[in-house]
This record gives C-alpha cells, structure tokens and sequence, in this order.
C-alpha cells in the first residue's frame, strides 16, 4: 500500500484503493471499466488508472488522484492523509517532493517557533519568493465572499426596481404625494451608493 507525488500530481495504488473502506464519511464507488472515484467531506477525488505513473513500492496498478472539481487539491491531500495516518499506506518518496515541501512551508509559516528546526528541511530559500499559497487555495477563500456579494448585488438591483416603480407611481399621482416621492428617491441614492460600495469591495483588479 503507498502513494506519491510526482511533479506536484499524486498516484496511488490499488491497495490504496482498497483500503478506503471504514474511513467515515468516504465512499468508494466504481464508475465501470476499472475506474473509480470517492467522495469526501471536502469534495470528490478521482482515481485515473490510465494516467497512472509506475512507482517504488506500488501494489497493483498506479492512479492519478485529483480533485474532480477543479479547485485544487483539499479533497485529494484530505484523503491521503486519513489513509496515511490509519496506517494503511506509506508515502514513498519520489524526485519531485514539493508536496511535502510545500506543507512544511506552510507549517513553517504557521508556527515561527519551529522554523529553525523545519527550514533546514526545505532549503534557504524555503519558498518564501515563491509565496506560501498557491492561486487555486486563494480562489477556494474567495469564492464564498464573491458568491454572496454577486447574491447581495442581484438583491439590491431588485429593491432598486421595485422602489424605481413606486416613484413612478408617486410622481403620477402628484402634488399629494410630494413626502412618498422624496422618500423614493432618497431610497434610490441609499440603494445606488450600496451597489456601489458592494463593486468596491468586489473590484479585485
């Protein structure tokens, strides 16, 4: 049973497959002609024997592990490590370790008391001109903030509308009505400059 990375992509093996079984809330489910995939708390993950590369220690056929929606790799690194820390595979060392590189970084990074026993580990430089976190990780924390502003916009262009048609309503029913229309149109500057401060915090150009 073991598992690597080669050129920041992670492979398994069969006995890792197997040994899915047990772990909660991972389902191992078989998609026909030898493939098969697992979901997890955090997303599903993907097993590609086709594009599986042979490695020291592998039992059976070697897969691809990915994330199969694309928005990094939590899912993948989640399951390795729940197999890895039961005990049911090993990683083997491989020439390209900067996934393993990359979490001591992040370690180190983390918890400055222990970078001048981790350093040593991954070099010098220890990544710092490359940057601790990678794009897709600052897409996964902002995806939820642009969610909700793109929600927050769509409700606020439709408390625009409908106040836009009760001005409308006031200014045809006239004079009388001159309070209502002024506090339509106050009502639209406060809606317009909330729209506006909601593209600001937005604008991420």
């Amino acid at each position: 049973m073991a598992h690597t990375v080669i050129d920041n992509k992670f492979y398994v093996d069969t006995a890792f497959l197997n040994a899915l079984g047990g772990i909660p809330g991972v389902e191992l489910a078989h998609m026909g002609f030898g493939e098969f995939y697992a979901t997890t708390p955090h997303g599903t993950v993907d097993f590609d024997r086709m594009r599986g590369k042979d490695f020291p220690g592998q039992s059976g056929r070697s897969h691809k592990a990915y994330d199969r929606e694309g928005y990094g790799t939590k899912a993948t690194e989640w399951l390795i490590d729940q197999v890895e820390s039961r005990g049911k595979s090993v990683r083997v060392a491989s020439s390209d370790d900067s996934a393993l590189r990359g979490r001591l970084i992040r370690l180190a990074h983390s918890r400055p008391d222990l970078r001048p026993h981790l350093l040593p580990l991954v070099g010098k430089t220890a990544g710092w001109t490359k940057g601790v976190y990678d794009q897709s990780e600052v897409a996964d924390v902002l995806r939820p903030v642009m969610t909700a502003a793109a929600n927050a916009n769509r409700m606020l262009s439709q408390m625009r509308e409908e106040n836009q048609k009760m001005l409308r309503t006031y200014s045809m029913a006239g004079m009388e009505y001159r309070e209502e229309q002024q506090a339509a149109r106050e009502t639209t500057k406060m809606l317009d400059d909330a729209m506006r401060k909601l593209a600001a915090i937005t604008d991420l150009s």
